[in-house]
């Protein structure tokens, strides 16, 4: 027979694997290797979607929906895009057109939260892939 002690340690390791398996999966999925590169050229141009000509909307909405805690943003800055792919642990590759977004950003209360920058990987007219930037 269990000792009431085995039952709740037994019970304790499910609850924290519960808890713990999906968020390691969802931070290996955020977790993306960018990768800009020259192989690019040899694709089919019809793998990479077509060229977001509104890529400041679409950044600009993907600013919105996805940092909510920032209520006040300076020098926005939004570069051309270029051809790339995306690789990550849980999702096979993914083509499109990367473009770089830097800006300072501050938080509800006003402060400061400095210069935030992203690469975000647009196709079809969202954006698909991303990853936070070290500056």
């Amino acid at each position: 027979m269990r000792s009431p002690r085995a039952t709740y340690s037994a019970r304790q390791s499910r609850t924290f694997r519960a808890c713990v398996v999906p968020l390691l999966a969802l931070l290996l999925q955020q977790t993306a290797c960018v990768s800009i590169g020259s192989t690019i050229s040899e694709r089919d141009p019809s793998e990479l979607g077509p060229y977001p000509d509104e890529y400041r909307e679409i950044v600009r909405l993907w600013i919105e929906d996805n940092l909510r805690g920032i209520t006040e943003i300076d020098s926005l800055h939004v570069s051309e895009p270029s051809p790339g792919f995306a690789d990550s642990v849980l999702m096979p590759r993914r083509y499109g057109w990367w473009t770089r977004v830097a800006f300072y950003a501050r938080d509800g209360l006003g402060l400061s939260k400095g210069r935030i920058s992203y690469a975000l990987l647009i196709r079809s007219a969202k954006v698909i892939a991303q990853q936070k930037l070290l500056d």
